[in-house]
């Protein structure tokens, strides 16, 4: 299972050095919790975050080109949880106080008694919990920076300048970090990840924002979008080989009756093939699977190819597999086989193990087919007394 990735973790990993982040956690009080400098700038901390960020995103354009699949993935989660940082900085841009940002800067003596606004505000920026670009809720991120804004409001008291503010500019400083400070960061956040989809077509997948293929397409939508992503490494002719299998599946009569009427062709999987509708469930652990009113209360979709390649080139791929469920006949087989056939094969291996040809899982199938006639027949005959076989109960 890949490892979260934390702010610091991000800069890190992009940068290549850990100690890029020095001059950021030093400027938000580093000093103050672990010995050092005893000093506080927003105004550094605002300039240091908005150059990591170019930093690491001028870096992100030069790995992502020869990454593969999984290392990209991860570089675009790193650069993901760089932009919900650099936001909140940035929207200090987007209030307005009665006072400059260059004026926030505490040091000295004095910055001990606000331990806690220093410890809190650095936690909601550099060490908060890793949000995934498609775990991410706006609702969570919007409560983190109201948390981070009320820290530095906190702050604000024990700046020199909080001396001379008279009670009308106390009021704008409280509308401005506790009622437009949070909305103003989401906005930049919004707006920073529009730039990374402009560039990176996996955060379009992830947030969705892909014109929807056409249900006719034979999800080629899913392999031109994956295609777009991919690091065009050249296969093993092992993988070359696999993948020519898999492809051929799309040549292949979409059906294999021999009855045909005149000059009527069957035509191949590739040509025939039509995207199903589908019902997604993303959080199912309180949904009973099994039952069709569970299903019934999602909507139902379209976009399935958009769907499934927001999902593969996500971080959650690594950790779980999508579950695709489907009455017998529904088409879950041909759906892996297209899957197969249209994954780009320098990025993805798929393998198809069809588990009815599977001998242990043919006894399971067996056994489960036996345990099911069983329970059949014994609601048939009625509920039957302990110790008694077939007696009914009086």
């Amino acid at each position: 299972m890949a490892k979260p990735v934390s702010y610091t973790d991000a800069v890190d990993l992009l940068s290549g050095e850990s100690r890029t982040i020095r001059a950021l956690d030093t400027a938000l009080g580093w000093g103050l919790l672990f010995g050092g400098p005893i000093t506080w700038s927003l105004i550094d901390a605002k300039n240091e975050a908005i150059r990591l960020l170019h930093q690491a995103v001028g870096s992100l354009r030069e790995k992502v080109v020869v990454a593969p699949r999984a290392t990209r993935t991860e570089l675009l989660v790193a650069a993901h949880e760089v932009i919900m940082t650099t936001a909140f900085f940035e929207a200090l841009d987007d209030v307005e106080l009665p006072f400059r940002v260059e004026d926030m800067r505490i040091q000295g003596p004095d910055l001990r008694r606000f331990l806690n606004e220093v410890t809190g505000l650095r936690t909601c920026l550099l060490t908060r919990r890793p949000m995934t670009p498609t775990s991410l809720d706006l609702h969570e991120l919007r409560l983190n920076y109201q948390i981070a804004a009320s820290n530095l409001s906190g702050l604000v008291h024990a700046l020199p300048l909080a001396k001379v503010l008279y009670s009308e500019q106390w009021e704008a400083v409280t509308t401005a970090l506790h009622g437009q400070l949070h909305e103003a960061a989401v906005r930049r956040y919004q707006d920073l990840y529009h730039r990374l989809a402009s560039e990176f077509p996996e955060f379009a997948f992830w947030a969705q924002m892909r014109a929807h293929e056409s249900t006719q397409a034979g999800l080629v939508g899913l392999e031109k979008m994956l295609m777009e992503v991919t690091a065009g490494r050249i296969p093993s002719a092992q993988m070359a080989r696999l993948h020519a299998l898999n492809a051929a599946a799309l040549t292949r009569p979409i059906s294999q009756s021999e009855d045909q009427v005149g000059d009527l062709r069957m035509p191949s999987l590739g040509e025939g093939y039509v995207v199903p509708l589908f019902r997604q469930m993303t959080d199912p652990t309180h949904h009973d699977l099994s039952s069709e009113s569970s299903w019934e209360a999602q909507t139902s979709r379209g976009d399935l190819g958009q769907v499934l390649a927001a999902h593969l080139t996500s971080p959650e791929a690594r950790q779980a597999p999508m579950l695709i469920l489907g009455q017998p006949g529904a088409g879950k087989s041909v759906l892996t086989k297209m899957l197969a056939a249209r994954l780009p094969q320098g990025d993805f291996l798929p393998i198809r193990v069809p588990l009815r040809q599977v001998p242990a899982m043919r006894a399971s199938r067996c056994r489960s087919r036996q345990a099911s006639m069983r329970r059949r027949e014994k609601r048939s005959r009625g509920p039957t007394c302990p110790g008694r076989r077939t007696a009914r109960c009086r």
